[in-house]
C-alpha cells in the first residue's frame, strides 16, 4: 500500500445463508448498516507509514 491517509467506509448487508429465503422475506425486510452514517470521518481515516522492513540475512 501507498504512504498516506486512507478512509474506510463499511456497509454491512443481513443475510440469512438460506437459498429459500428470499421466498418469505422481502427486500425491505433486510436490515442494513453504513459507517458513515454511525462513525464520525476522523474515526474512519487511518494513515499509511512507510517503514522499511526488518530483514535479517544472516541463516
Amino acid at each position: 500500500r501507498d504512504v498516506g491517509q486512507y478512509e474506510v467506509r463499511l456497509t454491512v448487508f443481513e443475510e440469512f445463508g438460506q437459498p429459500t429465503i428470499d421466498e418469505y422475506v422481502a427486500q425491505a425486510d433486510r436490515q442494513s448498516i453504513n459507517s458513515e452514517t454511525t462513525q464520525n470521518v476522523i474515526e474512519r481515516i487511518f494513515t499509511v507509514k512507510n517503514q522499511a522492513p526488518d530483514v535479517d540475512w544472516s541463516w
